[in-house]
């Protein structure tokens, strides 16, 4: 593909505005970034924030969307993949909800073998909950141990449950819907706690 390149995205006018639909346009790529057509883009709990409120204080009209997977169209020449090559990761300054992304190499992961939809969600979710427990909390020190993970089911807590059973810990989980305990129950959680009807310190 050459640039630059014209495509369509969803943005944010002003703060409290309805999104609209703009075009945008890619001059150029850094030599530490990579053009990636965007295949899907998650939704997070900020991104309904920035909508309101511009806390990153992007130039607008600004575009949401922090985790993204898709397709490398083009690499700089210090961004370690090809054309092709498929990818997921995080866009520090949002724009994933839009057909094309400039992300700079170090926020790309090869995909492999992970769903395109799957791995969309990775970014922001995975991250918090890696971070948390692994390089945080040290989690590999506490193998055979138990721990609580509060709001299991949501996006960080799925994740953290997962970690934390590949490590090797016990978990007791929460949730208080009926599709959140299920879900706890197919990550085979180790004591599942409806905090709707329990009393969590008592069930723990």
């Amino acid at each position: 593909m050459t640039l630059p390149i014209s495509f369509n995205a969803l943005a944010i006018e002003q703060p409290g505005a309805a999104v609209s639909l703009i075009k945008k346009t890619i001059e150029s790529l850094g030599k530490d970034e990579v053009l990636v057509r965007v295949d899907y883009a998650s939704i997070n709990k900020m991104d309904p924030m920035m909508a309101h409120r511009n806390l990153y204080q992007l130039p607008a009209p600004y575009v949401l969307g922090f985790d993204f997977s898709g397709e490398v169209v083009q690499a700089g020449s210090e961004g370690g993949f090809k054309a092709g090559d498929p990818v997921f990761g995080n866009a520090a300054m949002g724009g994933c909800f839009a057909e094309y992304l400039v992300v700079k190499k170090d926020r790309v992961l090869p995909r492999g073998g992970v769903p395109a939809k799957e791995a969309s969600t990775f970014g922001i979710a995975f991250l918090t909950a890696y971070e948390s427990l692994v390089i945080t909390g040290d989690i590999m020190r506490h193998r055979g141990e138990t721990i609580y993970i509060a709001g299991a089911a949501g996006g960080v807590g799925h994740f953290a449950v997962q970690i934390a059973k590949l490590h090797g810990l016990k978990v007791i989980g929460s949730a208080g819907k009926a599709a959140s305990l299920e879900l706890l129950r197919r990550l085979q959680v180790d004591r599942v706690v409806d905090y709707s009807r329990q009393e969590v310190v008592a069930r723990s």
